[in-house]
């Protein structure tokens, strides 16, 4: 599998708005499928090479940043500040059918969790077995 533009990645990655699922099915010379979080939207979703959302799990908080998982699942975090620390999970696993895999919620020790590093998946992001 060849990588998209290293800069493009990169950019997509800082902004955490738009990024590869490398474990996607890549579609020769039309780009590749990409996970997004809107924040603003309360939503996390998938977008196909050709521009059409394949996949959408509205009504999850304010996601930040998420994981596609070799299983199917989505990992996301949900931030909670201005003024929402302690209301809801912060972290949330769904399949693709948006069922609730499990929550995470330690609002002692953390206020909030903007960013996560999946670590115990076995795989490798850069081969497309693991989707960030």
């Amino acid at each position: 599998m060849n990588l998209p533009n290293k800069s493009a990645v990169v950019a997509l990655f800082c902004l955490s708005v738009a990024l590869p699922v490398f474990g996607a099915a890549e579609i020769q010379g039309k780009g590749h499928r990409f996970a997004c979080v809107d924040y603003s939207g309360h939503k996390a979703f998938i977008v196909s090479a050709e521009g059409r959302v394949e996949w959408e799990c509205p009504g999850i908080g304010n996601p930040n940043d998420l994981w596609v998982l070799p299983n199917g699942n989505t990992v996301m975090s949900n931030w909670l500040g201005h003024g929402k620390f302690g209301t809801a999970p912060q972290v949330i696993e769904v399949t693709p059918d948006k069922q609730v895999v499990w929550t995470f919620a330690d609002h002692t020790t953390m206020k909030t969790i903007s960013s996560l590093q999946i670590l115990d998946v076995p795989g490798n992001p850069l081969e497309g077995t693991v989707v960030h």
